[in-house]
């Protein structure tokens, strides 16, 4: 049975009478990884997700193949509202692979669920230089020149480096 799993694993990786030989940990990380997959198996994408990242911690110098394929694996199940944990394994997997246009359209959805706009739209910017086929993105509205924004709103509309970038050459 594959109940507790996870429990089972967790006691074996910090037992202090469990052997741990040179092959150890690619053996603990290849638990891990049955882990997550029967995770995924019964729908449970949260926990398929925490036992992928147990497995790349586990090895820590693990090929840069080996993390790929785990990295891309754990963007597969990891909820829709985990923003953060996916642009962090998304910007790992693109330091490999920067032009990776499937990389670079799961980043700018991420983007879009997280209601972070900006980011979002040069991503799409970007997809479309990189592959004329994907749709152009529409030129961003600005806001007529009489209007005043108050700081809450300057802070929540636009992005930390834009803003400050802007507060240089406006000085």
């Amino acid at each position: 049975s594959y109940n507790g799993l996870d429990t089972r694993i967790s006691k074996t990786e910090n037992s202090t009478t469990t052997p741990k030989g040179p092959d150890w940990r690619a053996q603990l990380k290849d638990l891990w990884v049955l882990a997550a997959q029967v995770h995924v198996r019964k729908g449970e994408g949260q926990l398929a997700a925490q036992a992928y990242e147990r497995a790349l911690a586990t090895v820590p110098d693990l090929s840069a193949s080996e993390q790929g394929t785990l990295r891309r694996a754990l963007i597969e199940v990891l909820p829709d509202n985990e923003h953060e944990r996916a642009r962090t394994h998304l910007h790992a997997l693109l330091l490999a692979t920067p032009k990776d246009v499937s990389l670079l359209s799961k980043l700018r959805a991420v983007e879009e669920r997280a209601q972070n706009n900006g980011a979002a739209w040069r991503l799409g910017q970007l997809l479309h230089l990189l592959d004329a086929n994907q749709p152009v993105p529409p030129a961003p509205t600005l806001p007529p020149k009489d209007v005043k924004f108050e700081d809450a709103d300057h802070q929540r509309l636009s992005d930390p480096e834009a803003r400050a970038m802007a507060e240089v050459l406006s000085s």
